[in-house]
């Protein structure tokens, strides 16, 4: 049996990962960018959604861009 809580973020864990502040993460969730279990003043963010909201984030960069020309 697998431990459910390590298919789990905080939102402090996805602002950590991410590097940015907790409030820009529970931003995202407000607008529905990130999607998250709401557990009263708690969120959660499952790690399936937390990869695919960076894969949708992801642009491409000034070396890729260089290499195409």
């Amino acid at each position: 049996m697998t431990d459910d809580t390590e298919e789990w973020l905080t939102v402090e864990e996805v602002a950590k990962k991410l590097k940015v502040h907790v409030s820009r993460v529970r931003r995202w969730i407000r607008e529905g960018s990130l999607i998250a279990a709401d557990f009263g003043r708690d969120y959660r963010i499952h790690i399936d959604d937390y990869n695919n909201f960076v894969q949708s984030r992801k642009t491409r960069g000034s070396r890729d861009q260089e290499e195409a020309t």
